[in-house]
Formats: C-alpha cells, sequence, structure tokens
C-alpha cells in the first residue's frame, strides 16, 4: 500500500552514456509532482528538448508573471494564447503530453505569482487541483481555455486587492494631511517621501481616487479649516493663515478669496 513513480531515461547504445540516461530519469522523475501518484514518467515524453517543440524561455515566463502581477490581464491572455498558437499550428506532430508540460509551465507562473502575494490559493482554484485538472484534459482547446480562465481570475483578484491597497493608502495619506495641515512645507514630495512613493505615482494615485490633485485637496482643507477658525474664533487673518500652515498672509488672502468668492475682511463682515 505504497504509491511508486519511476523515472525513464532514454536508450544510449553505450555503457559510457549512462550517466546521462541516470540524470534523464532523475529529471523526468520530478515531474512526478505535476504526473501524479503511481505514473512511469519518462524524460523522452516529456520533451525539454525534443527539436521542434514549442517552448517558452524562462525570460518570456518572467514577462507573464510582469503581467498577471501587474494586473494587465490582456497581455497575460495575449501571452497564453501565443504560447498556444504554435502548437495549433503544428497540430498534427503534438501529443497531450507535449501540451500538458506547455500547460504546466503556464500554470507554474500562476501558482508562484499568487504564493509570491500571499493569495490563498482556494481564492483561485475553489474546487479543484490545477495541476489535477491539467492531466484530467486531453485537448489543446479545452487547455487553453482552462488556463485563461485561471489567469483572468488571478488577474481580477490581484487588482481587487492592489485597489483596496491603494484605497487604503490614499486614505492614511488624507488622514497624514488633515493631522499636518498647519505644517507650511506640506507638499506632495514631502509626503510621498514620508509614506516611500514615488512622487509621481502619489500624483497619479490621488487625483485618481480623490478628484483632486495633492495641492487642491491641501488647499481645500486648509480653506475648510480656515472657514471654521474664522467662524468660531476671534483670530486675525495673519493668526488663521499660520494655524492652516500658510506662512505668507498676503498668499492666504489670494487662496481665500478664490476659495470662497469673498475676502477674508468681508467674509468676517458676514459672520458677524
Amino acid at each position: 500500500k505504497c504509491n511508486i513513480c519511476i523515472g525513464i531515461g532514454n536508450i544510449y547504445n553505450h555503457m559510457s552514456r549512462a550517466k546521462a540516461s541516470y540524470k534523464e530519469a532523475c529529471d523526468a522523475l520530478k515531474c512526478k509532482i505535476i504526473a501524479g501518484k503511481n505514473q512511469i514518467i519518462s524524460y523522452s515524453d516529456i520533451n525539454f528538448h525534443r527539436p521542434g517543440t514549442h517552448t517558452i524561455q524562462n525570460d518570456n515566463m518572467d514577462s507573464l508573471a510582469f503581467y498577471i502581477k501587474a494586473g494587465i490581464r490582456k497581455k497575460a491572455q495575449e501571452f497564453i494564447e501565443a504560447a498556444f498558437s504554435e502548437s495549433l499550428h503544428n497540430g498534427a506532430n503534438i501529443g497531450i503530453e507535449t501540451i500538458r508540460v506547455l500547460a504546466s509551465g503556464i500554470l507554474s507562473v500562476i501558482l508562484n505569482v499568487i504564493t509570491e502575494l500571499e493569495i490563498p490559493l482556494s481564492d483561485i482554484f475553489p474546487n479543484s487541483q490545477p495541476f489535477e485538472q491539467i492531466f484530467r484534459i486531453d485537448t489543446l482547446p479545452e487547455m487553453k481555455e482552462y488556463l485563461l480562465k485561471l489567469s483572468e481570475n488571478a488577474v481580477n483578484i490581484i487588482t481587487n486587492i492592489q485597489n483596496k491597497k491603494v484605497n487604503q493608502a490614499i486614505e492614511d495619506i488624507k488622514n497624514y494631511m488633515h493631522e499636518n495641515m498647519s505644517d507650511p512645507d506640506m507638499s506632495l514630495s514631502h509626503t510621498a517621501k514620508k509614506f516611500f512613493m514615488n512622487g509621481s505615482y502619489l500624483s497619479r494615485i490621488f487625483k485618481q481616487e480623490t478628484g483632486y490633485t495633492f495641492v487642491e485637496y491641501l488647499t481645500k482643507i486648509r480653506m475648510e479649516k480656515a472657514i471654521k477658525l474664522l467662524k468660531e474664533t476671534d483670530m486675525k487673518a495673519y493668526q488663521v493663515a499660520e494655524s492652516v500652515g500658510i506662512s505668507n498672509p498676503h498668499y492666504f488672502s489670494i487662496c481665500f478669496k478664490k476659495w470662497t468668492g469673498v475676502s477674508v475682511n468681508d467674509f468676517k463682515k458676514t459672520e458677524v
């Protein structure tokens, strides 16, 4: 009552090649994780180096990993389509085992990305073991469809996670701005450095998430605070300006009138 997998190397015509055959057998046996239990796995069937067989280079696999990690669904799916296009073109000469090896390589990339991002595998594969599914599929079109669906699910989940992280980051930055608006040195570059972000990236996602540029939002919360102080206190205009982080009273007056439509003095008169 045990499970056995056997790896078989190629046949050679001289004993001096026994070492090569043994190494091939060991390489074939490494595929037992893919092939499953109680399997005889021949190196020649795996098609590691068979001439004319479609293969994907590691640097190309890195491209697929990047597309999935970056949430670029269209590029990820184009990559999978291209990976199978040559196989479809040469369909008369290709076996299901070669298709499965190709599919296993693509699946491994998807698994590596979601593992690296610490996403539970059950989120992508709720009802099946992916490698087992690959060895149940026996046609190339079905295999391609399965991988396209997996890549789409992975990209959707990763995109959702990234959006949540961006939303939380922007909320944290907005809170920081509210708490530190009195700092005259508050700026986009200062805040980006504080949150370990690239300034251009922060500028883009801030506008995307809030509808305001960083400066517009900072001016908005400063003017809202200034209005509150002018309504509820007897502070002078220059004191209010300092309280909201604007050290130049003249600039404060310009900002206030632009924001409210009236000067500071006129505003104070209406509040009397």
